[in-house]
């Protein structure tokens, strides 16, 4: 091209696109270093000898976001910043979505800046960064997959490494801004299979922990709202007093709980339906990511002991565990977590 019989304007145009396309995607070290100091791990006491570990993405000052199921059967939370430790509160609680916010008094982390995760392209590189197995600031690269789901409960899938304790951690495009909080990873049927949920949510967390927040004092009279909010009742509350329920015995229970059983289920107030397959595995139909011919998890039934544990696939899901198993009308059931988590209500459709 000769560019002495071009126009000095077309000349400027070009360059400035050209170095506009080089400049858009910042090298891997350069968002590291802009988004490290924003990670923090959050650790979520559960007795004297347990504890759930996290991590969480500082979206304003003192204010941090991570994934509810980290919170899950907490007695109280703490947040690690480097080499300090702020206790914190639960403010906007959203189990539907997996998405808690909390407040830490006294934290001095930058917050991030978060892009919708719509503004991706399938094929562009991501990067997850959170504190798998107690491994601070572990950063790692892959490839945005996907968003799966129906609109207002999506999850991004991507090839970015995720695995126990990054759940909460920041998922950031390639210059180097929020576009998801990494929560679960699908651990039968392949490799790169890892989901986080849209950072878009995070704006929702203000109205729609509110509502849950008053939704539940309204039917407990107990929950405190705001940052003074118990985790363990705000997040994962009981429903059933015990005053009209029968605890299922252990015939009901294996004739219950046998394969080509199907269940209409209302979790928080979200119904789903979940059918047993062959060889204990199960499927939950309406999840953005359900694996309809292999099952998303195992069922095994200890009837003897008058209950049934359910392991899902995703290693993050929260309700993984056992429940017992009572009966509170003729045509309705529920699921007692024996292990802190929610209650499971159901009916039995075919």
């Amino acid at each position: 091209m000769n560019f002495h019989k071009l126009p000095i304007r077309l000349i400027l145009t070009c360059a400035a696109a050209s170095g506009a396309s080089s400049a858009y995607a910042l090298d891997p070290d350069k968002i590291f270093d802009m988004v490290s100091h924003s990670i923090v791990t959050i650790v979520a006491p559960l007795s004297q000898r347990s504890y759930n570990q996290g991590s969480g993405v500082v979206i304003a000052p003192e204010t941090v976001v991570t994934n509810c199921h980290v919170l899950q059967k907490a007695k109280s939370i703490s947040v690690k910043h480097g080499h300090e430790v702020l206790q914190a509160k639960l403010e906007y609680p959203d189990v539907e979505r997996d998405l808690c916010q909390i407040k830490v008094p006294y934290l001095k982390a930058p917050p991030v800046k978060i892009a919708p995760a719509t503004s991706l392209r399938i094929g562009q590189r991501v990067y997850a960064l959170g504190n798998p197995e107690g491994l601070e600031l572990t950063f790692s690269e892959g490839l945005f997959s996907a968003l799966r789901g129906a609109e207002g409960s999506q999850l991004m899938q991507i090839s970015a490494t995720i695995t126990h304790g990054s759940s909460g951690g920041g998922l950031f495009d390639d210059q180097g801004r929020l576009v998801g909080i990494t929560s679960s990873v699908f651990k039968d049927g392949g490799l790169g299979l890892n989901f986080a949920i849209p950072a878009d949510y995070i704006a929702d967390l203000p109205k729609r922990g509110n509502e849950a927040l008053a939704s539940l004092r309204n039917s407990t009279g107990t929950v405190k709202a705001g940052a003074n909010a118990d985790p363990s009742t705000a997040l994962y509350p009981g429903t059933h007093d015990g005053t009209s329920r029968r605890k299922l015995n252990r015939d009901e229970i294996l004739a219950q709980f046998t394969e080509g059983r199907e269940f209409q289920a209302n979790e928080q107030s979200k119904p789903f339906t979940l059918k047993i397959l062959k060889n204990g595995s199960w499927v939950r139909r309406d999840c953005p990511v359900c694996h309809v011919s292999s099952g998303d998890g195992r069922l095994r039934v200890e009837a003897d002991a008058g209950k049934v544990c359910f392991d899902w696939n995703f290693v993050t899901y929260p309700d993984s565990g056992c429940y017992q198993v009572y009966q509170t009308s003729p045509a309705a059931y529920f699921l007692e977590s024996l292990e802190g988590g929610r209650p499971i209500a159901y009916r039995v459709i075919n």
